[in-house]
């Protein structure tokens, strides 16, 4: 079954698109794309790696049994810092200390993990 999905994701973005498609990973509060997928690279399942202007690590989430010790893929919530991430909510402390923590990590909320070279997949929310 994976390899149809690896060979039906080559097709749809090598033939049925007549140009190249890639994906990424963002949000409102990160204000650019976090992650994006490199445009040779014709692989699926996953947002790519980090993009050169943040850091991204994955926090351990006990709840789902996730922890970024896991092998062979390591998992958790995504987090992201960098010149990229917005300083907060306008007029809303409460909320933005819900999502950015004392070493300035945004919480995006979502769950990923780590796939081999350095990609990112997000797996839960």
């Amino acid at each position: 079954m994976e390899v149809r999905y690896l060979v039906s994701g080559i097709f749809l973005k090598c033939k049925c698109f007549g140009c190249p498609v890639s994906e990424g990973y963002g949000m409102t509060e990160s204000s650019c794309v976090i992650t994006f997928m490199n445009v040779n690279d014709v692989t699926s399942g996953h947002v790519g790696a980090p993009n050169a202007a943040c850091e991204v690590k994955l926090v351990d989430v006990p709840e789902m049994n996730c922890t970024s010790y896991d092998q062979p893929y390591p998992r958790g919530e995504i987090c992201v810092r960098g010149p990229i991430v917005f300083q907060g909510y306008y007029k809303v402390e409460v909320q933005t200390r819900e999502v950015i923590d004392e070493e300035v990590w945004l919480h995006t909320g979502d769950i990923g993990l780590w796939s081999p070279g350095g990609r990112l997949k997000i797996i839960d929310r």
